[in-house]
C-alpha cells in the first residue's frame, strides 16, 4: 500500500477529448480537464464559474437578429441590431431613443442576408457586403441620423474588356448626357445605376505631344497613354460678358464669353459675379438666378461657381517644352506657358440612367470621354464587374490603404483593389496608387470562393472555402499594386463562411465544416505559414459544427465561438504563452448570434449575445450582455454584491425590501437572486414582474439559473509510479485539498470507475461546509479548504466540482491524497 499525493497545479488547457484521457505523455495532459462546462480556464491556470448575463432588451419585434459592432472610439461604440428590414441603434447599454421611441431606419437586408454581412469601417462609415445585394454604406451623422445607401463607386471596377471586334459601341458625345449605340445586344435592365467604360481604338484626331509648337485654348494631345488639354495660359485673365442674362435654374456648367464656368457646392463667403469682370483660373463666385417668376426679384436663389477654363487669345502660344505628365486635375508647364488639364487615359466612364434596348442606353458622363469613341466605333468596352446579373461581392477588406471586395458569382476568387486612400474609387491606371483586379490561383480540382479578406501585420490574407492565401507586395520599397501584387496559397484547409479574427496580426478561422478551430501562424523552423488546429485535442466541443467566432482581449484573452446548436464554446487563448483551453457553456437559451463591443467606459469588452428563450409560454429573442468574470485580475478584490451568475437577469439595489420589481420580462418565470442574505432560489416572478424574497434585501442580482449545467472534472487523477504507469492498480482518495480564490459556494464530488465502468458516486460535499445558514451573509473564501473522509476502491478516479446557485467559484489547485495498491 502506498500513500501519494500528485498535485495539479493548473487546468488552462481546459476541457480535453476523451481520445486524450490516456495521454499522460501530452504536454498539456497536466493541465487538462475532463470536463469544463461552465467554467471558464484562466492563462494563469486556475478556473472561474462562467458570469452570467444582464437583460438588456428585446430585439425589435422579439424576433431574432444579427448583432454588429461600429466602434469610433472605444468610448464611443455602438451596437447595430439588424432584423428582417429593420436596423436599431444601442448605446451605452440602452436602445438609442428618438421621440420617445426606439430610432431604426429601414434596412434592404432580409435576416439571413444580414448574417452574412461583412464590414469594413472608416471613420463614421461601416462599408457593407453580403454577396446577394450591390454593397451599402451606413454612414452616421448624429445619434439619431443615420443613413443607409447604395455605394457609389468611383470609375469601376470593370470587368474584362470585350474582345469580340465584331461588338462595337460609339458614344454620341464626349461629356453629359451621352447615347451608347451598340452593333449587338449587350444591355439589360441590370445596368441602370453601373458604370460602362469605352477606350478609344483610334485617337487621329488627337496628336501625341510635340514641343514648342503653335497652340490654342481647347487643344489636346496625348502623352504617355493620358490626354490633356490647354484650358488657359500662365497668367492670364479671363472677361465675362456685361449684361449677363439670369437663369432660371443652375446649370452644371456654362460659357459666359471667355470664361468657361462649373458648379460647385454653394458657398455664402463667394462674391457675386460682376458684369465685364475679369478672372482668373480658379476663382469662384456665386451667381444669382431667377426663382420661379423668372426675374431675380422673385424668390431668387443663389448657386456657386468655379473658372474651369479661360478662353483668351492663343496668338504666339506654343505648347511649350515641358511634356505633361500628371493623372489628375492641372498642371503649368512652364512660366508664361499652357495650362495641361488631365482629361483620361484613353478611356472613359459612364453611368447608365436608362436601357432603352439591347442595343442602346443612355447615361452622364463621369470621366471624359475620348473623342475617338465619338467619331469611331470602339469594340474596347467593359461594363461593370458586379451587377445582379453577375453577382455582388461577397467579402469586403483592406489591405495597404486600400480597400478591397472580393468573391461574386461569376468571379468566385477574383479581387478588386481600390485606388490607395480612395474607399469607393477603383479607376485603374499605370500608377502604383492606381486600383487593380486580380484573379487568385488555385489547385485545378479546389476552385474555392472567396470567405473573407483580412489585414493582417505584413500580409493580407484571402480565405476561400478551399484554401488560405497571402498576398504581399514584392518590392518593399513600392506600394502593393498591380506591378508588385503577389498571392500565394500557403494550405488548403478550406474556411467556413464566417469572418475570423486577427490574434497578433495573424487570423483564426473556422474550418470549411465549422468543425476545426485554425490559427495561421509562423512556423518557427522555416518561417513559413501554416495553420495550428487549436482544437486538435478538444475536437469532440466542436462535433456539431460551429458557425462564428468573436475575440476578446480584456479582461481576459478569449475566443468565443457560437456553436451551431446554440451553445457557446469558449478559448482561452495566449499564443505567447502557448495557453489553448476550451470550456462548454449552457446558457439556458439558445444562442443565436454573439458580438464584442467596448465596455461603457472604454476601458475592457463586453460579449453581447442574442438568446431565443421562452419567457411566460412566448418565445422571444433576449438581448443580452455578459457580465464580468468575478476574479481579481487588476489587483482590486472583486466586490461580492457584484457577483453574477444568473442569466438573463437585471440587478436591483436600495432600501431594504422583500419585494423587487422591474423583472417584467421573466414574468411567470422561476428565478434565483443572489443577495446580502445569500442565494434565494426557486422565486416565481409574478404577472407584475417581482419577486418576493423571505427577508428584507439591499442589493439583488435576480434571473434565471443555470447551475445544474454547470461542473468541472478533472483528468483521472495520476500517480506516478517507479516502475511503470499505474493502469490497473486500485486506490482509493482520502483527503483533498482544494485551493479556491475569491469563492463563495460549491460542491466536491470523487467519481470512481471500476473495470471500465462508472461505480456509484459518494455524494456530493459542500466546499465551504460552514455555509449552513440558508439566509446567512454570504462570505468570500480564499486559500485552502480540506474535504475527506472519502473511501471506496477503483482503478479511475477524478474529481467533480460544482457551483452553487449565485455564488461564485474560482479553482485554483488540487491535491490529492491517496492510497493505491502495490500491485
Amino acid at each position: 500500500m502506498v500513500r501519494v499525493s500528485p498535485p495539479a497545479l493548473s487546468s488552462s488547457s481546459g476541457e480535453l477529448s476523451e481520445l486524450m484521457h490516456g495521454r499522460r505523455d501530452f504536454s498539456r495532459f497536466q493541465n487538462g480537464a475532463r470536463a469544463c462546462r461552465g467554467f471558464i480556464p484562466l492563462p494563469e491556470g486556475p478556473v472561474t464559474r462562467l458570469p452570467g448575463t444582464r437583460f438588456m432588451g428585446f430585439a425589435a419585434g422579439g424576433a431574432d437578429a444579427r448583432i454588429m459592432a461600429f466602434v469610433f472610439r472605444d468610448e464611443d461604440a455602438v451596437l447595430l441590431e439588424w432584423t428582417a428590414g429593420l436596423l436599431r441603434f444601442w448605446r451605452q447599454g440602452v436602445l438609442v431613443l428618438d421621440g420617445g421611441v426606439p430610432f431604426s431606419i429601414i434596412s434592404p437586408y432580409t435576416l439571413s442576408q444580414a448574417r452574412r454581412l461583412q464590414s469594413l469601417q472608416s471613420s463614421d462609415r461601416i462599408y457593407l457586403a453580403e454577396g446577394e445585394l450591390a454593397p451599402r454604406t451606413l454612414s452616421r451623422f448624429a445619434l439619431t441620423s443615420w443613413s443607409l445607401d447604395q455605394t457609389q463607386f468611383n470609375g469601376g471596377p470593370f470587368s474584362d474588356r470585350n474582345l469580340d471586334q465584331d461588338l462595337r459601341v460609339q458614344v454620341s458625345g464626349t461629356s453629359g448626357e451621352v447615347t451608347i449605340a451598340a452593333t449587338g445586344a449587350i444591355f439589360g435592365a441590370e445596368h441602370v445605376g453601373t458604370l460602362f467604360q469605352v477606350v478609344e481604338t483610334d485617337a487621329v484626331d488627337t496628336p501625341y505631344w510635340t514641343s514648342d509648337i503653335a497652340a490654342a485654348i481647347g487643344d489636346r494631345v496625348y502623352y504617355d497613354g493620358k490626354c490633356y488639354e490647354i484650358v488657359a495660359w500662365d497668367g492670364s485673365v479671363g472677361t465675362v460678358r456685361t449684361g449677363f442674362s439670369i437663369f432660371i435654374s443652375p446649370p452644371a456648367s456654362f460659357r459666359d464669353f471667355e470664361i468657361e464656368w462649373a458648379q460647385i457646392t454653394y458657398d455664402a463667403y463667394y462674391a457675386g459675379r460682376v458684369d465685364g469682370g475679369q478672372y482668373r483660373l480658379g476663382d469662384r463666385i456665386n451667381l444669382r438666378y431667377a426663382g420661379s417668376g423668372g426675374d431675380e426679384g422673385n424668390d431668387p436663389w443663389v448657386a456657386s461657381y468655379e473658372c474651369v477654363a479661360i478662353y483668351t487669345s492663343s496668338a504666339g502660344k506654343t505648347t511649350g517644352v515641358n511634356a505633361p505628365t500628371h493623372a489628375e486635375g492641372d498642371w503649368l508647364s512652364g512660366k508664361g506657358g499652357p495650362i495641361w488639364r488631365y482629361l483620361h487615359n484613353g478611356a472613359g466612364d459612364i453611368r447608365i440612367t436608362a436601357v432603352a434596348s439591347p442595343v442602346s442606353a443612355t447615361g452622364t458622363v463621369e470621366r471624359a470621354i475620348p473623342s475617338g469613341v465619338v467619331n469611331k466605333a470602339t469594340y474596347r468596352w467593359a461594363d461593370q464587374a458586379w451587377s445582379d446579373v453577375k453577382g455582388w461581392p461577397r467579402a469586403i477588406g483592406a489591405f495597404g490603404q486600400r480597400h478591397i471586395y472580393g468573391g461574386t458569382r461569376m468571379e468566385p476568387r477574383r479581387l478588386w483593389h481600390g485606388v490607395i486612400n480612395g474607399t469607393t474609387d477603383f479607376a485603374t491606371g499605370p500608377n502604383d496608387d492606381d486600383g487593380f483586379s486580380y484573379r487568385l490561383s488555385a489547385n485545378r480540382s479546389k476552385q474555392g470562393m472567396i470567405r473573407s479578406i483580412v489585414e493582417g501585420s505584413d500580409e493580407l490574407f484571402v480565405l476561400t472555402d478551399a484554401d488560405e492565401i497571402v498576398g504581399r507586395a514584392t518590392d518593399a520599397d513600392r506600394a502593393f499594386a498591380r506591378e508588385t501584387a503577389k498571392y500565394t496559397i500557403v494550405s488548403e484547409h478550406g474556411s467556413f463562411d464566417a469572418q475570423p479574427e486577427l490574434v497578433d496580426g495573424l487570423p483564426v478561422f473556422l474550418s470549411k465544416d465549422g468543425a476545426r478551430l485554425l490559427y495561421e501562424q509562423v512556423e518557427q523552423a522555416t518561417g513559413r505559414l501554416k495553420p495550428e488546429n487549436l482544437t486538435a485535442i478538444s475536437r469532440h466541443i466542436f462535433g456539431g459544427g460551429a458557425i462564428k467566432i468573436v475575440r476578446q482581449t480584456a479582461p481576459l484573452p478569449l475566443l468565443w465561438v457560437l456553436l451551431s446548436g446554440g451553445q457557446l464554446a469558449c478559448c482561452t487563448f495566449e499564443p505567447g504563452q502557448q495557453v489553448v483551453g476550451f470550456s462548454r457553456h449552457d446558457l439556458g437559451g439558445m444562442v443565436t448570434d454573439i458580438e464584442i463591443l467596448p465596455s461603457d467606459d472604454g476601458t475592457s469588452q463586453d460579449l453581447w449575445l442574442v438568446v431565443r428563450r421562452e419567457l411566460g409560454g412566448v418565445i422571444r429573442h433576449c438581448v443580452e450582455r455578459m457580465e464580468p468574470p468575478f476574479v481579481d485580475l487588476d489587483g482590486t478584490p472583486a466586490d461580492l454584491c457584484t457577483a453574477w451568475f444568473q442569466m438573463c437577469g437585471i440587478r436591483w439595489e436600495g432600501e431594504a425590501s422583500s419585494t423587487v420589481s422591474g423583472l417584467d420580462h421573466l414574468a411567470g418565470s422561476v428565478v434565483t437572486a443572489w443577495t446580502d442574505i445569500g442565494a434565494v432560489t426557486d422565486l416565481l416572478v409574478s404577472p407584475a414582474g417581482s419577486v418576493t424574497f423571505p427577508r428584507p434585501v439591499t442589493w439583488a442580482g435576480i434571473g434565471l439559473d443555470v447551475t445544474d449545467r454547470q461542473y468541472f472534472d478533472t483528468l483521472d487523477v495520476v500517480i506516478g509510479q517507479p516502475d511503470g504507469g499505474d493502469d490497473g492498480r486500485l486506490r482509493t482518495h482520502r483527503v483533498s485539498g482544494i485551493r479556491v480564490h475569491r469563492s463563495a459556494g460549491g460542491t466536491f464530488q470523487v467519481r470512481r470507475s471500476l473495470d471500465g465502468r462508472e461505480i456509484e458516486d459518494t455524494g456530493e460535499d459542500r466546499l465551504f461546509p460552514g455555509l449552513d445558514d440558508p439566509f446567512g451573509a454570504p462570505a468570500l473564501y480564499d486559500g485552502v479548504v480540506e474535504l475527506g473522509g472519502h473511501k471506496g476502491w477503483a482503478h479511475q478516479s477524478w474529481l467533480r466540482i460544482r457551483p452553487e446557485p449565485g455564488a461564485p467559484l474560482t479553482i485554483s489547485t488540487r491535491t490529492p491524497t491517496m492510497m493505491i495498491t502495490d500491485d
